[in-house]
Formats: structure tokens, C-alpha cells, sequence
């Protein structure tokens, strides 16, 4: 088995009929408790049985290329939830007469009907952040060089895990918690564990450069702002002591 519990299966389907494919409950370390099981889709399977044949394993990987590791990185993720930044204030502007669902309220009748809404309060701000940031679009976080491989050493601080992902480039896991894995594994996204850490390695592809970016799977933990931009700079390229090209 895999780092991180995956298994990896060819599965031949069965009889005409339906079935239907589950995601079961996963434990994924939230305060809330597991994410419960769900239907992800119902498969309608019907005509004449097709008995063709499966591959029996599957392809070998490419190797990682056997090259110095040029730099290493620290990330760390870190989910925020707090009463001590100030949430905007939402109001709705008042409509005289204005529809609510589909009927236009009287506002001489039902004065509340078309009164201005009060400012929404006592919600606290949410946001997830690499490195104490929130994701900037116009903000270069990292600068790497096409062609190099890197190590990455992904912190987790909260007690939920955050699915690892990063644009373009596949990556290996080479440290799970500080202990070495061996495993020849590509990844394309990874759950960092509860308060621990995992160190990927990572070959920059040489023929692709340019901006992209990593960030955690859970949607709303990247659209609140754990994401950041790498760059990915031509072959050759000098990166100084603080990891930014040399001009």
C-alpha cells in the first residue's frame, strides 16, 4: 500500500442492471466528524456481456531524474477561524415596492416588508492561508527553475487534513512526519496528515514555464485563500539567496 491508504484498482463491470458508486465515509480529521458517505453516481448497464480482456499491472512510472536537489522549501497551511478581524457589513438596499419570491410586497400594507435590512453580525471570518498569506493573484510566492527537481516539506498546523496540489508537475513523496518513504509513487494530490508534515519531491518539467499554482483540494479552504503562485522560470535561469532570479 501507498503512502496516504491509497490502493489502486482495474475494476470489469458485472451483469446488465444498475449499480451505483459510492464515496464512503472518510475520516478526514475535522472536528465535526467524518465526511459521511455519498452517492456519487447511479451506472445503468445494459445489452450483451463484453468479456474483453484488462491489462494485468499497470506501466511502470518514469523515474525521478538522478540530479542534486537544487533547493528546499518550507509551506506551511494554517486554517483560521476568529472573532478578531472585522467582518464587512452587509446590507440590502431597501426596494419600494421590491419582489420577494416572485410577489411584489405592499409596503403600505406590510411597512417590514420593504424596511432596509440590519447589518448581518456575530459571524466570525473565515480564512486559510500558505505561509501566514492569503492567496494574491498579482503575488509571486515562489520562484523555481524549469528542469531542477526541489523538496518541499508541507506543514500542516491544523487537525484536519489538506489535500496537496500543485499545477503542472506530478510529485513524490519522499517524508512522511519527518520519517523517510520509499515509494516510487507520482502524485497529483496528496492529504497532508493532522499536525504533521510531508516533504515531496518535485521535477520541474523543462518545457513548461510560466505562472501557476498550488493550493489545498477543499474548494472553500483555496477560495478562502490557501493558494499561491509559483514560477516556473526558463532552464539556466539564477535564483539568489532569497530564491528570486537574479536580475
Amino acid at each position: 500500500m501507498a503512502p496516504g491508504n491509497r490502493a489502486e484498482f482495474m475494476v470489469k463491470g458485472g451483469d446488465a442492471g444498475i449499480y451505483r458508486l459510492r464515496a464512503l465515509q472518510y475520516e478526514q480529521g475535522h472536528p465535526g466528524g467524518a465526511r459521511p458517505e455519498r452517492l456519487l453516481a447511479t451506472i445503468s448497464s445494459s445489452g450483451p456481456r463484453q468479456d474483453d480482456p484488462i491489462p494485468g499491472r499497470l506501466v511502470n512510472p518514469p523515474k525521478m531524474p538522478n540530479q542534486p536537489i537544487a533547493r528546499r522549501r518550507t509551506i506551511t497551511f494554517k486554517g483560521e477561524i476568529s472573532g478578531n478581524h472585522e467582518m464587512p457589513m452587509m446590507h440590502h438596499e431597501p426596494a419600494t415596492p421590491r419582489k420577494m419570491l416572485g410577489i411584489t410586497a405592499n409596503c403600505d400594507a406590510a411597512p417590514a416588508a420593504c424596511a432596509p435590512k440590519q447589518p448581518m453580525t456575530g459571524m466570525p471570518p473565515v480564512k486559510f492561508t500558505l505561509d501566514g498569506k492569503v492567496f494574491d493573484l498579482d503575488r509571486i510566492d515562489q520562484h523555481v527553475v524549469a528542469g531542477t527537481v526541489e523538496e518541499w516539506t508541507l506543514v500542516n498546523l491544523d487537525v484536519f487534513q489538506h489535500p496537496f496540489h500543485i499545477h503542472v508537475n506530478p510529485f513524490q513523496i519522499v517524508a512522511m512526519n519527518g520519517q523517510p518513504v520509499d515509494d516510487p509513487t507520482w502524485w497529483d494530490v496528496f492529504p497532508l496528515p493532522s499536525k504533521g508534515s510531508v516533504t515531496i519531491r518535485t521535477y520541474f518539467r523543462p518545457d513548461i514555464t510560466g505562472k501557476t499554482v498550488y493550493h489545498c483540494h477543499i474548494l472553500p479552504h483555496e477560495d478562502n485563500g490557501m493558494m499561491a503562485n509559483v514560477f516556473i522560470h526558463p532552464e539556466g535561469t539564477e535564483l539568489d539567496a532569497k530564491g528570486e532570479p537574479r536580475t
